[in-house]
């Protein structure tokens, strides 16, 4: 899942805009955060399920960003884990290689 989303407008006046990605909210929190020009904006529920966002007249960048805790810390004991897996598979290579060439040089 992506967590950022980056759009480009350029438009002659304020208008409304659409976007056909879900509006999610969990337990009252929203964890997708709009950003016009890297300045946080408030954004809406549109047509029950997607996203709406009032943009301003004239050339933006327009961000969407997931900003979940939960998620965030998911991603970090992922990452932990995977460091962890890694490590133990490349200690175990090690420690079968020397082991085996050890065997060699016993065997000469």
């Amino acid at each position: 899942m992506p967590d950022e989303l980056t759009y480009s407008t350029d438009n002659a006046k304020e208008q409304i805009a659409i976007f056909s990605e879900i509006y999610y909210v969990q337990e009252g929190k929203i964890f997708w955060q709009a950003y016009i020009d890297d300045k946080p904006v408030p954004h809406f529920r549109a047509n029950y399920i997607l996203r709406g966002l009032v943009v301003p007249a004239g050339k933006h960048t327009i961000k969407f960003k997931f900003e979940a805790p939960i998620y965030n810390t998911g991603e970090t004991i992922a990452l932990i884990c995977s460091l962890l897996l890694f490590s133990i598979l490349g200690a175990s290579a090690y420690f079968y290689y020397k082991q085996a060439t050890a065997k060699e040089i016993k065997a000469q």
